[in-house]
């Protein structure tokens, strides 16, 4: 019987980001960060229900993404039980989390993600229910610190801790509040002190030397890594050098930042089409380009481009100056 995943140590892990870390994204991260645990995007328990096609492409993924966490979402304790059980036995993935983290409208105004963070009863029960209808998969749940207070995340973790949760992952902002709102890690480490399930804290980690202290100072037992990883992958394999005490990995040349955008256009194309994983490649262009000299006109010329072979003919000539 294999290890739970976040048995890992360092245990790092690359956040569930809508639109971002599809199977692709988590490929081009397993690729530079071997170590790291990879999360789907967030998904609709319905949609798999309902047998989507395009949900469940959301949740699929190949061997070398493991271990890889599968994150559904929803306020129907029979359905996310159905799903949860669909998933387990479909994909076998090494983990399912549930997201009740989701401060978005159209989500929480349905009673889902944060919007359950107001009804934790409710939440218990969607815990409850997800942990029967799995068999042998780790059932993890990661929160806010709450919809309106802080005091809120340590009564709600130990909810979803006595439902059965074996791990709850907390993002150290309230509902309203946004990246750009400082991450409160003393909140964080109140509700790891309250649990005896493991934590994994998130917020405003990017680099190695954030993630010692942070997990210096609240005690967690991971972190999470969300904005910092985007088009920049080689912060997970930096974090986790960091955690075992190792140098710092070098960072990475134009010409390796380049050949990855372009084994990430690759799969991007293998897995969404030509044209759709092309345009798809416009959510990471701005973030691998940061910092490039040009980056601007660079990224807006890329952003006009809707064929591999139009991204190769601006991109290649750039290989040649480095």
């Amino acid at each position: 019987m294999r290890r739970p995943w976040f048995d890992a140590r360092p245990l790092v892990v690359l956040a569930p980001m809508e639109g971002i870390t599809d199977s692709p994204c988590r490929r081009i991260s397993r690729l530079v960060s071997p170590d790291a645990v990879l999360f789907t995007e967030f998904t609709s328990a319905r949609g798999l229900l309902h047998g989507n096609e395009r949900t469940w492409k959301m949740v699929h993924f190949e061997p070398e993404e493991r271990p890889l966490v599968v994150q559904i979402f929803g306020s129907s304790p029979e359905d996310m039980a159905a799903a949860a059980r669909e998933v387990e036995a479909r994909l076998r993935p090494d983990g399912i989390d549930i997201n009740f983290g989701c401060p978005v409208r159209k989500v929480t105004g349905r009673g889902e993600g944060c919007g359950l963070m107001r009804d934790p009863a409710r939440a218990a029960l969607v815990v409850r229910a997800t942990k029967d209808a799995l068999h042998a998969t780790p059932l993890s749940a990661k929160i806010r610190l709450g919809w309106e207070r802080r005091e809120e995340a340590v009564p709600f973790a130990l909810a979803l801790e006595e439902a059965g949760a074996d791990l709850v992952t907390v993002h150290g902002r309230l509902r309203k509040e946004r990246p750009r709102d400082p991450a409160d890690w003393e909140a964080i480490a109140r509700v790891k002190r309250a649990l005896r399930v493991p934590v994994i804290g998130n917020g405003d980690i990017a680099s190695g030397a954030d993630a010692r202290r942070r997990i210096e100072e609240s005690g967690v037992d991971g972190v999470m890594i969300a904005r910092a990883a985007m088009g920049n992958p080689w912060v997970l394999a930096e974090i986790v050098a960091a955690l075992r005490g190792e140098p710092s990995p070098e960072a990475p040349g134009i010409d390796e930042k380049i050949r990855l955008i372009l084994r990430h256009l690759d799969l991007n194309i293998a897995h969404h089409g030509d044209r759709r994983g092309v345009l798809a490649m416009r959510a990471h262009f701005g973030d691998y380009f940061s910092g490039f000299p040009g980056a601007k006109e660079l990224r807006t010329r890329l952003n006009d481009l809707s064929t591999r072979d139009d991204v190769l003919t601006l991109l290649e000539p750039l290989l040649q100056l480095v």
